[in-house]
């Protein structure tokens, strides 16, 4: 089954940038709030009905070099998030909503639906965002974490294929990171 908006049974994820996370975020039960590294000015909910996990990590690839890449552990402890709100309304988003918070979603996507459709979960993804370019670091801690053993990534990278905009994007991303060596 496909989480798709407006599917209550199994809850359902958004992936957003922080500008239209600022003007949602209050039709959610619950946001994951991804951050730069050190960044202050960050969306931050009102107690109410809405609860918040705020995680910051910059959107790198690379575990050494430039910025403060995601660790395990961290994308451990939003995939259990995911977990926590299953049948909720989730909304991911990082300062762009297309890399850090793309990862995320499709790790919770991918986890809900189970092993085997991991090819499901990149569809169910693009749905509701179109433009992801997923985090490659994010998403091979989640394909670990998962024990999704290479599936995970293998469907990503399928997309990639079929998909020259999202392969430019992080072809670009990569000559950007490497820039920093």
């Amino acid at each position: 089954m496909l989480i798709m908006p407006g599917n209550t049974k199994e809850g359902f994820v958004a992936v957003k940038s922080l500008i239209d996370a600022r003007r949602d975020w209050a039709g959610f039960d619950h946001v994951i709030t991804i951050e730069d590294a050190g960044y202050e000015d960050g969306l931050r909910v009102r107690p109410g009905k809405t609860t918040q996990t705020v995680i910051q990590f910059d959107d790198t690839d690379l575990t050494e070099g430039r910025g403060k890449a995601a660790t395990k552990d961290e994308v451990r402890f939003l995939l259990v998030k995911g977990r926590e709100h299953t049948a909720s309304k989730l909304l991911v988003h990082c300062h762009q909503g297309q890399s850090r918070s793309a990862a995320v979603a499709l790790g919770i996507i991918s986890d809900r639906l189970g092993k085997g459709f991991e090819r499901d979960a990149v569809s169910a993804l693009l749905a509701i965002r179109p433009t992801a370019v997923c985090n490659s670091l994010v998403l091979a801690h989640a394909d670990s974490l998962l024990g999704r053993d290479g599936e995970l990534v293998k469907a990503w990278k399928a997309h990639l294929e079929s998909d020259d905009k999202a392969a430019g994007v992080m072809l670009l991303r990569a000559l950007w990171e490497k820039q920093g060596d």
